[in-house]
């Protein structure tokens, strides 16, 4: 059996610049960054602050959103609605779509929430467990609201989850298992003690006086990332399915694969060797070049190891010795979005082969010397028509997958 064409119909975006796609994606292109002060309120909610706080804590949070069932599951609920409207599916369509949606932990200022319940006398509005303690709990909700019957899945990645769902979403229609996917990733990591735990492993960056500043993806002076929160949703749709019907075509998925760095649980081989093969195997699979890719969305942690293996692997798949590639990351502007990082990331890509623009490299100054990659400060107009991306998790997740611009 030929495999099923591919596309994107729909995209939905939730980011600490927005609610929606077209504030999120306008805070992209400004190059501005959405890092700050933050402090927690009483019931653990994130709270932005215009003086430091005792601890110094930072990140890049989403603005005035209903807390519901938890933040996740709010941001997930808010981009899925807006995806859904773009790619025009009714409810018939709609059941007969399945729903691939991902996190990389379960909603920790719930879980907290549920905890406190626990020890207290008075009676309490009742809380579900299973909506606090299951990762699959944003899928099962999505599912559930918008009445999707055509399977339930939820992959779990670490950072690599949101590439992750998509890349399975996309085999559920190459292989015949449905028409339509809604897909995507969310995750809340706006907490003390995740924050405290990322700070104890030295994966966060120094904030300094200027919070906003202290994430430099590929810098020579890089020193760790800022934490952020979001959601994206894309509707994937086998591509004669999308057409018979009219639907709106904005990217042609190509293809996706998965692969895994055994170097350690929070390590990864600083020669990107693992990283470099799931790219190679990739464009083999699919009868492409390494020069038919025009950019590269990265993942981008601003980390020593991280952006170290990225570049060698990308250097070493893509033979770039000589003329760098044209690359963004956007950690610097929204911070890392953990288990909906590589979400947003392929959300912003396919914005950019849509609209011809990459979007700036916020905090980015000045790449060593060896850097297989070009980044800019501005907008980099295209036109963009092939796309690489690609998302490194702890526990040594490894994802990559390849856009294409629909032709006219």
């Amino acid at each position: 059996m030929i495999p099923r064409r591919v596309v994107v119909t729909g995209l939905g975006l939730v980011t600490p610049f927005g609610r929606n796609r077209d504030d999120s994606w306008q805070g992209l292109l400004a190059g501005q960054s959405a890092i700050g002060w933050l402090d927690f309120d009483a019931s653990g909610q994130p709270q932005r602050t215009e003086h430091p706080p005792r601890l110094q804590t930072f990140g890049a949070m989403v603005p005035e959103i209903t807390t519901g069932p938890g933040r996740q599951i709010a941001f997930a609920c808010t981009a899925a609605a807006e995806a859904i409207e773009q790619a025009c599916l009714t409810r018939p369509l709609l059941q007969e779509t399945a729903c691939v949606f991902g996190t990389s932990k379960i909603d920790m200022q719930q879980f907290d929430r549920w905890s406190q319940a626990l020890g207290e006398t008075e009676p309490c509005a009742p809380i579900d467990p299973w909506t606090i303690l299951s990762a699959g709990s944003i899928a099962r909700h999505l599912a559930a609201e918008f009445e999707c019957q055509a399977g339930i899945l939820s992959p779990v990645a670490a950072c690599a989850t949101g590439l992750a769902s998509l890349i399975r979403a996309a085999e559920l229609i190459r292989c015949g298992d449905c028409s339509v996917v809604l897909a995507g990733s969310s995750d809340a990591a706006l907490h003390p003690g995740l924050l405290a735990s990322y700070r104890r492993l030295g994966v966060l960056a120094r904030p300094g006086t200027q919070p906003e500043q202290c994430c430099r993806p590929f810098d020579r002076q890089r020193q760790g990332f800022a934490v952020g929160e979001g959601a994206a949703a894309l509707v994937l749709e086998d591509r004669e399915h999308a057409e018979r019907r009219g639907a709106p075509l904005l990217a042609e998925w190509i293809d996706g694969g998965l692969a895994s760095d055994p170097s350690g649980l929070t390590l990864i081989d600083p020669a990107g060797t693992t990283l470099a093969e799931c790219v190679r195997r990739l464009l083999r699979r699919n009868d492409l070049s390494p020069e038919s890719i025009a950019a590269v969305s990265l993942h981008g942690t601003a980390t020593r190891l991280n952006d170290q293996a990225e570049n060698a692997a990308l250097r070493t798949a893509l033979a770039r010795n000589q003329r760098r590639l044209p690359g963004f990351g956007l950690k610097g502007g929204i911070g890392h979005l953990m288990g909906a990082a590589g979400a947003v990331e392929i959300a912003a890509a396919i914005l950019a082969l849509q609209q011809g623009v990459l979007p700036p490299t916020v905090s980015h100054q000045q790449a060593e010397e060896d850097c297989a990659l070009e980044f800019s400060s501005t907008p980099r107009p295209g036109p963009w028509d092939r796309m690489l991306k690609v998302s490194l998790g702890f526990g040594g997740h490894v994802a990559a997958a390849v856009l294409g611009r629909i032709q006219p």
